[in-house]
């Protein structure tokens, strides 16, 4: 069976940012590991003003079953239903992110609210909430001015910990995180570092 890897990319700079370097990096090393593996790429910031942010139509719709939905709710889900269908098929999924005020980007904000659907994402029984996509591995590949792995940056990191529970709350515990942190203060010792974890790594 082939193996499927989804790519969630957000940088609005495209190839001049950090992450999508890091994130063609990573990809050329598995295109030579994993030979036969399936790869479907979501650029968020090229899809513009297609990938809206949630409404009140959207979260309507969500929390009843699809024979209750309106047309226009229906049709307000088409897209989130593509994108979790993506996300449901793929054994990985990689997610490169530049550090946007502390935390993600509103685009990729605006994906985790389209895929993080009751019924279908995470359940709630008597035991409480769980995660319905066991079983996948993720890869973050972060880049940041600063340094928030260690020291007081630790504590303004609403990004790499908010990605981590967001994938934990769908199922999906298995995360390893490369960051190229730090640009700001030695952009090319930066980059330098982070690659030579991903070689060494994947």
């Amino acid at each position: 069976m082939t193996s499927t890897t989804l790519v969630i990319t957000s940088s609005p700079v495209g190839k001049h940012s950090v992450s999508t370097l890091l994130l063609d990096d990573l990809l050329e090393r598995r295109s030579k590991t994993h030979p036969h593996e399936r790869v479907v790429v979501r650029d968020l910031a090229a899809m513009g003003g297609s990938l809206p942010h949630v409404d009140g139509t959207f979260a309507d719709a969500i929390f009843i079953t699809p024979d209750q939905r309106t047309v226009e709710q229906q049709q307000g889900l088409t897209l989130s239903d593509e994108l979790v269908n993506e996300l449901i098929a793929a054994t990985t999924v990689v997610i490169a992110s530049p550090m946007y005020n502390r935390t993600v980007p509103s685009s990729l904000k605006a994906w985790i609210d389209h895929v993080v659907r009751p019924g279908l994402t995470f359940t709630y029984d008597e035991k409480g909430r769980k995660g319905l996509l066991s079983g996948k591995k993720a890869i973050l590949l972060c880049a940041t001015g600063g340094v928030y792995s260690k020291g007081d940056g630790v504590a303004e990191d609403f990004l790499v910990p908010y990605l981590r529970c967001i994938l934990e709350f769908m199922g999906v515990k298995d995360v390893s995180v490369y960051r190229a942190e730090g640009l700001a203060i030695d952009y090319e010792g930066a980059v330098r570092s982070a690659k030579e974890l991903l070689a060494v790594e994947n």
